[in-house]
This record gives C-alpha cells, sequence and structure tokens, in this order.
C-alpha cells in the first residue's frame, strides 16, 4: 500500500479552488473534490502510470476539470 504527502501549497490551492467552485455554483465545489479523490485514487493503484512531467515529477490530469496532479513517486 502506498502512502500519499501533499505539500501545504497543494493544500492551500486545493482549499482555494474548492471555494471558487463553491461559489460558481453550489455543489460544484463537491464534484470537483470526487474528481480529485478519483485521481488520487489512481495514483495510489498505480503511480508508475502516469506521463513524466519533469525530471522526477509526474502528472495525473484529473476528468472535468482543468487540474493535475504533481507527484514524486518514492519506492521506499
Amino acid at each position: 500500500m502506498y502512502k500519499i504527502h501533499f505539500v501545504k501549497e497543494a493544500l492551500f490551492d486545493i482549499e482555494d479552488i474548492v471555494l471558487w467552485y463553491e461559489e460558481q455554483r453550489i455543489g460544484l465545489s463537491y464534484d470537483f473534490e470526487l474528481c480529485l479523490e478519483a485521481g488520487i485514487d489512481a495514483i495510489l493503484r498505480n503511480p508508475d502510470a502516469f506521463q513524466k512531467r519533469y525530471k522526477n515529477i509526474k502528472v495525473r490530469f484529473i476528468s472535468r476539470f482543468p487540474y493535475g496532479i504533481h507527484y514524486r513517486f518514492e519506492k521506499n
């Protein structure tokens, strides 16, 4: 089983995005959170499956929303 750790800047970004989507339409932030969670689950199931973006950073784009989850996978 893999573990995931977020940098604090990513958590701030997620919070801002959630608040913005909720202002646009009630419930849209919940849709965003579901898509984000599905993207994280996909990474945890198979972290090697997604494209390399930088030296050791991969990205998994989430569905329906224009965001990607940038991550680094460490085997330890």
